[in-house]
């Protein structure tokens, strides 16, 4: 797909998305949308099973470097659980960075002591936990390949992954850089697998208006081939400690998400999470 800009974007050359279809979506305004018919909330306890990550994204908050990140033990995880489902929670939700790289030793040696090759295999071992504690388990485990997608949906209810956005931008450069790529081709493979699927766009980390259409109309685009996705997230960065950039305002926040509204379909929820963005400022965008 070649822009306006002259910039190409080859994560979308096999999904059918057009200028003129990224055009449309531009023109988007709230007033083109209505709210919804009525809002729904998940009870979940939240489960963030390791802050390594092999990515080093400059506006999050996450991940921990190699030395200080943590791994819960079996113990931990079903303390967890228990006093989610005590406190009437129904969903476990697993979340970490992307699978440790090399750099997490510890990480890695810990894994192997209690018995599992990968992170991966662990999570898949802790969602069994939470089925015996009685929690429906949703996992948020990085970019993953279509056989590691397939051993997860074995023993998850749901999963899901940020796209965050098609744009090669600069909050995601570094020596392991994420690229838009990756994040397509794990929806890709939830999609080929059949697990029902939560992704997203972040709004704020240096994309313009035309990436966030094109990222909209490429989960669009993926879902009409696999059906697979439930929900989408608009989210705002928000400053912090690695992040000085600034915060989107309302009007750039109503304004994402009523474009969202448009692209997908009306069985695709669209989720502004609540703890990071004014929420009421955007019920009227189809939230």
């Amino acid at each position: 797909m070649q822009r306006a800009d002259g910039r190409v974007r080859g994560a979308l050359d096999d999904l059918g998305v057009t200028t003129g279809d990224v055009d449309r979506l531009c023109a988007v305004a709230p007033d083109d949308v209505a709210p919804a018919a009525h809002l729904s909330f998940a009870r979940n306890v939240f489960v963030p099973l390791t802050t390594a990550c092999r990515y080093t994204c400059t506006y999050c908050t996450y991940f921990d470097p190699p030395g200080e990140a943590s791994l819960m033990t079996r113990e931990d995880v079903r303390e967890v659980l228990e006093t989610g489902a005590d406190a009437g929670c129904t969903e476990a939700l697993f979340t970490f960075g992307d699978k440790p790289d090399d750099r997490y030793e510890a990480i890695h040696a810990r894994l192997d002591a209690w018995g599992h090759d990968s992170i991966h295999e662990y999570l898949h071992e802790m969602c069994e936990l939470a089925l015996d504690v009685g929690l429906l388990p949703h996992s948020n485990p990085g970019d993953l390949q279509r056989d590691e997608m397939a051993m997860l949906a074995e023993v998850n209810a749901s999963m899901g992954v940020m796209l965050e956005t098609t744009a090669d931008v600069d909050a995601h450069a570094g020596p392991r850089r994420k690229t838009p790529e990756q994040r397509l081709d794990t929806i890709r493979a939830a999609g080929e697998v059949g697990v029902p699927f939560t992704t997203g766009i972040l709004v704020g980390i240096g994309e313009d208006w035309e990436d966030r259409a094109e990222s909209l109309l490429a989960i669009r685009e993926l879902n009409e081939r696999y059906g697979h996705i439930q929900e989408v997230l608009v989210q705002p960065v928000v400053g912090n400690e690695r992040w000085n950039g600034p915060t989107p305002d309302a009007g750039t926040l109503r304004r994402a998400v009523a474009m969202a509204r448009v692209a997908l379909p009306e069985a695709v929820s669209i989720q502004v999470p609540p703890n990071l963005a004014p929420v009421r400022e955007v019920l009227d965008c189809g939230v």
